[in-house]
């Protein structure tokens, strides 16, 4: 149900909203490029503690370029 519900709001979505120009796909690229590789920079804060800041460029991109 997730799926389908997923898939009916993005054709809802490019039914609706208008096209994105160069700039916007620009900017995708550029922070799916900046996410990818922030998402290599892993950093440990303990032996059993891990993390990374992968999805600091996504959230960035989406509040950007919706």
């Amino acid at each position: 149900m997730v799926a389908v519900g997923a898939f009916a709001a993005a054709l809802a979505v490019l039914m609706l909203a208008p096209l994105p120009d160069a700039r916007h796909w620009e900017a995708a690229g550029f922070f799916t490029l900046l996410g990818l590789l922030a998402s290599t920079l892993g950093y440990q804060t303990s032996a059993a503690t891990t993390g990374n800041i992968g999805f600091l460029p996504f959230l960035s991109a989406a509040l950007v370029a919706p």
